[in-house]
C-alpha cells in the first residue's frame, strides 16, 4: 500500500472518529464517497492515448472515485480535506474530490479551448504553469470547495518541481490568490493526515479548532523544501532573462506564494536581486521599473526583518529608483534601524527618493501609524492606474493568471452561503493554514 493511500485512510478514519459540526455531519458527507476504479477502469475512461495521468492520480482514484455524479455543491459534496483558509465570506471552506471522470470531460474541453492559442501562449503556460488558470490541459482539475465556484484545486506538471504539485486557488473577481499549495498528492495527505491526528481538536461547542503553528510546522516537514527546491531551479533558469521576460512577475508571484507558506529565507535573495537590479539601458527597462515594484510589494508583506541588511545597502546604490523602491521596502518592514540613513536621504538628489523617505521616516517614528503593506506602498498607486484604464482591478494586476493578461475574465458570483459557523480558528497571525 502506497503512502497516499496509507494517509487517505488515516484522513477518513479521523473524520470517522471525530464527528464534528460542519455543513453536514462527517458519516453522511463520507457516504457519499464512490467506489474506487481500477486501472483498467481509470485507462477505458481516457479517450485520449496522448493523456497521460500522474501516477499519484491513479492512485487517488483507485482509493475512491470521489463524489457523486453531478455538480460539486454543497448539496452532493464530500467533505473530507480541510485546507484552512478564509474565503471571502470569512467561513473555513473545506474541500472534497470530483469524480474522475469529470476530471477527464473537463481536460477534453481544456484541450479543445487551448488549441486555438498563439504558439506564444502556449510556451508561456509551458514554462510558467503556476500562471495557467484551472483551464491549463495539461493540469487536472480534481478538488472543489463548497466556498463556491470561484475557488478550485488542481494537479499540474511542472518541469522544475520534481513532482506533480498541486495548487488551490481562488478566481474571484477574475484574480489568480493561491490559497495553499503542497509538494504533491502524497505530501498534501500526508500533511493533512498529521495535520488532523496531532493538531485538530474538537471544541466544547462541536466545532473544529486547531493548533496553528502545530499545522505550519507539519506543512513545512512535507512540503517547503521540495517546492522551494523545485522554483530555485526555476529562478536559475529564467534569472538572468527576467527582463527581458513578458510574463517576468508571474515567476516573482510564484516565488512569493511559496515564501509566504515556507518562510524559507532562500527565497529573499531573488526578491532582492530584482529590486537592486541595475537598468539594462534598452526597451527592457519598463519591464524590470514593474518588476521592482513587484519585489518591493512582496517583500514588504513578506520579508520580515531579514531584509534589512541589504535593503540598507542598496540606499547608496547610484540609480534613484533602487534607492526609491528600497526606502519604500524598508517602511513597510518597519525597520527602525535604517531612520539614520533614510535620514540621510532627505537630501537625496532625486525628489520622488527624499519624498519617498519622508513618507517611510513617517511610519518608522509613529508607532501608532496602521500601515498595510499593501496599499502603502507607492507601486500601489501605479498599479491601480493602469488597471483602472482596462477595466480590472487591482486585485487582477497584482495576482494575474494568463486570461487576465489577455481579456478580463468573467466569473459569475456564487450566492453567499446562508451558513454562518464559526471557523474555530486560534491563528492570531491568519496564516492561512
Amino acid at each position: 500500500m502506497s503512502d497516499l493511500t496509507k494517509a487517505l485512510d488515516r484522513i477518513l478514519n479521523w473524520l470517522r472518529n471525530n464527528q464534528h459540526s460542519w455543513i453536514r455531519r462527517t458519516e453522511n458527507s463520507i457516504s457519499l464517497l464512490q467506489p474506487g476504479l481500477s486501472r483498467n477502469e481509470i485507462n477505458s475512461i481516457i479517450p485520449d492515448a496522448n493523456l497521460i495521468l500522474p501516477e499519484e492520480v491513479y492512485e487517488l482514484y483507485q482509493w475512491r472515485n470521489g463524489g457523486v455524479i453531478g455538480e460539486c455543491d454543497y448539496i452532493n459534496y464530500v467533505d473530507l480535506f480541510s485546507i484552512d483558509h478564509k474565503d471571502s465570506n470569512g467561513y473555513i471552506s473545506w474541500w472534497g474530490f470530483v469524480q474522475f471522470q469529470s476530471v477527464v470531460t473537463e481536460n477534453i474541453q481544456n484541450q479543445n479551448d487551448y488549441a486555438s492559442l498563439k504558439p506564444d501562449i502556449l510556451n508561456l503556460i509551458s514554462a510558467f504553469p503556476w500562471i495557467s488558470d484551472f483551464s491549463n490541459p495539461s493540469a487536472f482539475q480534481i478538488f472543489c470547495s463548497d466556498g463556491g465556484s470561484c475557488m478550485t484545486g488542481y494537479v499540474y506538471k511542472d518541469n522544475y518541481y520534481k513532482s506533480f504539485p498541486v495548487i488551490f486557488l481562488d478566481f474571484y473577481q477574475g484574480g489568480n490568490t493561491v490559497l495553499m499549495l503542497y509538494a504533491s498528492l502524497t505530501d498534501m495527505m500526508l500533511t493533512i493526515a498529521e495535520s488532523y491526528e496531532t493538531a485538530y481538536y474538537i471544541r466544547e461547542d462541536g466545532y473544529l479548532a486547531k493548533d496553528t503553528t502545530k499545522v505550519l510546522e507539519i506543512w513545512r516537514k512535507y512540503n517547503s523544501g521540495k517546492l522551494v527546491e523545485g522554483v530555485l531551479a526555476k529562478i536559475k533558469q529564467f534569472e538572468t532573462i527576467l527582463p527581458q521576460l513578458e510574463m517576468g512577475f508571474e515567476l516573482l508571484k510564484e516565488i512569493a506564494d511559496i515564501f509566504k507558506f515556507s518562510h524559507d529565507e532562500r527565497l529573499i535573495e531573488p526578491l532582492i536581486s530584482v529590486l537592486i537590479r541595475p537598468p539594462t539601458n534598452t526597451v527592457h527597462d519598463e519591464n524590470l521599473d514593474y518588476l521592482r515594484q513587484m519585489s518591493s510589494l512582496y517583500l514588504g508583506q513578506f520579508g520580515g526583518k531579514n531584509v534589512a541588511i541589504q535593503l540598507v545597502q542598496a540606499l547608496k546604490d547610484e540609480y534613484w529608483m533602487i534607492r526609491y523602491w528600497a526606502v519604500i521596502t524598508l517602511g513597510d518592514i518597519k525597520e527602525t534601524h535604517a531612520i539614520p540613513h533614510l535620514n540621510e536621504l532627505l537630501e537625496d538628489n532625486h525628489e520622488l527618493v527624499r519624498q519617498a523617505a519622508q513618507e517611510s521616516l513617517y511610519k518608522l517614528t509613529n508607532p501608532n501609524s496602521q500601515t498595510n503593506p499593501l496599499y502603502s506602498n507607492p507601486a500601489v498607486g501605479n498599479i491601480e492606474a493602469s488597471a483602472a484604464l482596462y477595466g480590472m482591478t487591482l486585485s487582477d494586476m497584482l495576482n494575474p493568471d494568463i486570461e487576465t493578461t489577455r481579456d478580463k475574465l468573467n466569473i459569475s458570483n456564487t450566492d453567499d452561503n446562508e451558513n454562518n459557523y464559526s471557523d474555530g480558528d486560534d491563528n492570531p497571525d491568519n496564516i492561512p493554514f
